[in-house]
Formats: structure tokens, C-alpha cells, sequence
């Protein structure tokens, strides 16, 4: 087989040759192993070498699966990503030069050289960034601040210009995106993610397992496929093995992205969780989760507008802000799914040469499991799951007990019939997703929230005028002079949780 592949590469790279006019012309080829971040190619670094050019480096990966598998994964390899390099790459160039954007806020690809559409030997060929000095991120480290802003920055870039070819000209974006279609949906997407689940859950905390199987049993995959707000080409696979960076002496840190193969038309939230929840830990998340997502959409406003794009009419924050709460749980998701490939130890990555499906599956590792009980953990904060807590933190916010004792059944059922309107608009079942059996169950469970996070918000929710706080640290509302208002509206609800039966 490698024999093979490399003999179909050279035949590539002689045709190459001759569109480069290299009439008489040397190739060296070095076949390399990613380390287990790559296990579905055969990846090489090759020398072109021709009397009066400079030596022209290259790199390849040829598709390294066999028949068999591909019976079981129905996938055109390479398709996608040569008509990205082909076609959508390219007229973004063209778009960025009409619009005259400046180097430094161009989107940053590598040169793509030729491929080869062969059946089980599909050929990409591009630049070699190693030879440009940039590296692979190590996929055991979680990203810091620099590297995951930069990634960030060339994301809204990428979205960016999907948003302004759409907005230019609608019929152009339909048939430049006609193509693109979702890698694995339906039976097939929950299949694998059942598979990835079994494999995974053994990692998870004991006490958080039926809470993640509850969570799980609840999702249509297919929904986090589907564009929401606008439709954006996302990249679909964006996680930091997929970029290669370089640092220079200044400290400046470039990013180029790589595998296009992923591509298709959903929600640009879709890319950003994928990024965040595939590639970062829980210390990252504690500290810049907030900040990453406000920086993605300041950017991404930023790059609109260098295209003379309204972003404020196009995508808003409320769009961004809406879609963040829609597509944040497949984080989640994705951890669940990606993070045993990710985190997996180099002898123990799947041999896409096998036609036995048990060879594929992987076996989470110490560093999985720690970094999926923390994304778990993340999600249990939060509250990803649970929509009860927004209404109940509302009511008993916003709310006197004459209000309440006229009008909180009545709420509540308003809320569960127009939350079943919403998700048949997304061709969503409520019965299937959020049924009213759920809706009671979690109305139960969280009841008591109610009665706790008054305990915290109404001092401040009621205060007087005369008495708000110039806060000198995160406690300092807890010295607040409460009002009489406060009392009262706090008496009430402990009045209404006595008789609730809660008290």
C-alpha cells in the first residue's frame, strides 16, 4: 500500500512539473508520521528540484483508506477540499482585492499546487508551511490566550466572507455553497456519536454520568447541522491540530488554517464551540470562555465592515447572542465525540487501513478524561440542558406574589407552548426534543433555584437609589442596605415555596 501511494503521488507531482514548466526535474519524497493527529492520510514532505529554480517544497497527503471502510463511511475524500482551494478560496481572494483589504487582514491559506481525484489514492498537494517555519500545535497542550485569539481572528475572517458574498449576491452564494453537504447526519451521525458515547462515558465522574445521559438522550444531532439566523460556509473541523502556527522573533504569532474537508453551510457558532470545547482546558475556559466568544464577534463586526458589510443588519450581536444559546450544547457534544481521537497516544490512533470496525474504536486516556469531566463540569455550570433556570431566575427576579398568584401557572404554560412553537419552526418535534413530561421533570428538579438565587439578586434587584454601591470587589453587593421592598418581595416568595411544598 505505501509503496503504491507513493508511486501514484510522484505521477502527481510530475504533472505539477510540467504546469510549472520543470521540464527536466528531480522529486524527493519523504513519507512522515503525524504523531496520532492524523490517521486518515498518508502525509509527505517532497523536494521539487529543477535546473534554474529554486527548490520548490512541497507537502502531500494521499487518502489512506481502504475499500471496506469506505462501505461504511460513504465519503468523496478530498472532494470538498480541493473545490475550497479550486473555487470558495479563490473568490474570497477575489472579494478581499475588490474591496482593497490590506495584507494583514486577508485570510491566510497555504498555496494549493494540483491533486489528483483517483479512487482510493486521492492526492492533495500545497505548500509545505514546515518549511515556512510554521509547526502543528501540540494537541496534548490546551490553547493560551494568544494562539486561540489568533485562530479566533482568522475564523471571523473565514465567516466573514462568507456573510459578504451572500449579502452581495445571494445567487452566487447558493451556487458556490450548492455542493457542500453535511458529512454525517441522520442515522449515520447519531450512530458514530453512540459509538463515541460508549467509548466514552467509562471517563466521566460516576455522579455526572446519568445527568450527561440525560442531556444526550434529549439532542437531534441534525439541528446543530442546519444554519439558523444567516448561513455561513463554516469549516467544520477547526481545531487547533488543523492550524499551524508560526511565532516570530517580535513575538507575532501567525496562523494559517489547513483541511477544508469539513466544510459545509450551518451556524458560524458551530466552528467557535468545535474550536473552543476541542481544543482548551477548564482553566482556559474559567478564565477567557466569555472573552473568546466577545472577541470572535468583535472581530468577525470588524471584517464585515472592511467588506462594507452592516453587521448590524446582517449578523447583530442579538443574532450572535441567540444562536450562542441554540448551539453552545454541541460543545458539549463535539467533547464528547472528539476528544478521545484528539487526546489519543500515538500507538493507540485507528489504522484507517483496516476494514475491521473495532479497530477504530479508542480507548479515552488519562488527559481525556480529565479534559472531558471538565467540559461536562463546564456545561453543568452553565446550565446547558436546563432552560428552567432562565425562567425561574425571570419570575422570581421580576415578580410580586399578586402577580405570581394570578399569573405563574399561566407563565408557565405560555412558556412551554411558545418553546413548542420555536422548535417546529426549526422542523423540530417537541414530544421528541422537550416534551411537557421533560418540561414538569426539570420544573421540579430546579424549583428550589428559584428560592436561592433571590437570596443574591433581590438585595441588589430592589435596592434604593441613594444606596447603590460603588463596588470595590466581587462581594462587596453583600453589604448593601437593603430596602423594604426587599422585605417584602422576600417574605412573599418564601411564602409562595412554603406553600409549594418546597419549605
Amino acid at each position: 500500500m505505501a509503496e503504491e501511494c507513493e508511486r501514484r503521488l510522484r505521477m502527481t507531482i510530475d504533472n505539477i512539473a510540467k504546469e510549472l514548466r520543470y521540464d527536466i526535474h528531480e522529486v524527493s519524497v519523504r513519507e512522515f508520521n503525524s504523531g496520532g493527529a492524523n490517521y486518515s492520510s498518508r502525509l509527505y514532505h517532497i523536494t521539487l528540484s529543477a535546473p534554474k529554480h529554486e527548490d520548490l517544497k512541497l507537502f502531500a497527503k494521499v487518502a489512506a483508506t481502504v475499500e471496506e471502510v469506505r462501505k461504511m463511511f460513504p465519503i468523496e475524500l478530498f472532494d470538498t477540499e480541493i473545490y475550497m482551494y479550486t473555487n470558495v478560496l479563490k473568490r474570497y481572494r477575489e472579494l478581499e482585492n475588490e474591496n482593497g483589504i490590506e495584507k494583514q487582514y486577508k485570510l491566510t491559506t497555504s498555496k494549493f499546487y494540483g491533486f489528483s481525484k483517483e479512487y482510493l489514492y486521492e492526492t492533495l498537494v500545497m505548500e509545505d508551511m514546515v518549511a515556512k517555519g510554521f509547526k502543528t500545535y501540540d494537541r496534548f497542550k490546551s490553547i493560551d490566550w494568544q494562539h486561540a485569539s489568533q485562530a479566533v481572528f482568522e475564523l471571523a475572517k473565514f465567516h466573514s466572507l462568507s456573510i459578504a458574498v451572500r449579502d452581495k449576491n445571494p445567487e452566487e452564494f447558493d451556487n458556490l455553497t450548492r455542493n457542500f453537504r453535511v458529512l454525517f447526519d441522520g442515522d449515520q451521525f447519531r450512530n458514530f456519536f453512540n459509538t463515541a458515547y460508549k467509548t466514552s462515558i467509562p471517563a466521566v465522574k460516576e455522579e455526572h454520568r446519568q445527568r450527561l445521559a440525560d442531556f444526550i438522550e434529549k439532542q437531534d444531532l441534525d439541528f446543530y447541522n442546519r444554519p439558523i439566523r444567516y448561513p455561513v460556509l463554516t469549516h467544520g473541523d477547526y481545531r487547533p491540530s488543523n492550524l499551524m502556527y508560526k511565532v516570530y522573533e517580535d513575538g507575532k504569532l501567525d496562523i494559517v488554517p489547513l483541511d477544508y474537508q469539513g466544510c459545509q453551510v450551518s451556524s458560524p457558532l458551530r466552528d467557535l464551540m468545535y474550536f473552543i470545547f476541542s481544543g482548551s482546558d477548564g482553566a482556559f475556559r474559567a478564565r477567557y470562555y466569555r472573552q473568546l466568544l466577545d472577541f470572535y464577534y468583535t472581530e468577525l463586526s470588524k471584517a464585515l465592515r472592511r467588506l462594507h458589510v452592516d453587521p448590524e443588519k446582517i449578523y447583530s450581536r442579538e443574532d450572535f447572542e441567540y444562536e450562542l444559546e441554540l448551539i453552545q450544547p454541541y460543545g458539549l457534544i463535539m467533547g464528547v465525540m472528539l476528544l478521545p481521537v484528539i487526546t489519543v497516544n500515538e500507538e493507540s490512533a485507528p489504522d484507517m487501513t483496516s476494514s475491521n470496525f473495532n479497530d477504530f474504536a479508542i480507548t479515552p486516556n488519562e488527559i481525556c478524561a480529565q479534559r472531558l469531566n471538565e467540559v461536562v463540569e463546564d456545561f453543568i455550570e452553565l446550565g446547558t440542558g436546563n432552560p428552567i433556570t432562565d425562567l425561574l431566575y425571570f419570575i422570581f427576579n421580576g415578580s410580586d406574589a399578586e402577580f405570581r398568584q394570578r399569573h405563574y401557572h399561566q407563565l408557565l404554560e405560555y412558556y412551554y407552548i411558545e418553546i413548542s412553537d420555536a422548535l417546529r419552526r426549526y422542523g423540530l418535534q417537541p414530544n421528541n426534543i422537550y416534551s411537557k413530561a421533560d418540561f414538569e421533570h426539570d420544573l421540579k428538579e430546579v424549583l428550589p433555584y428559584g428560592l436561592l438565587i433571590i437570596t443574591t439578586t433581590l438585595p441588589i434587584v430592589t435596592i434604593d437609589a441613594e444606596n447603590i454601591l460603588k463596588v470595590e470587589d466581587d462581594l462587596g453587593y453583600l453589604n448593601a442596605k437593603t430596602s423594604p421592598l426587599f422585605a417584602e418581595r422576600l417574605n412573599d416568595i418564601v411564602s409562595d415555596y412554603i406553600k409549594m411544598g418546597i419549605l
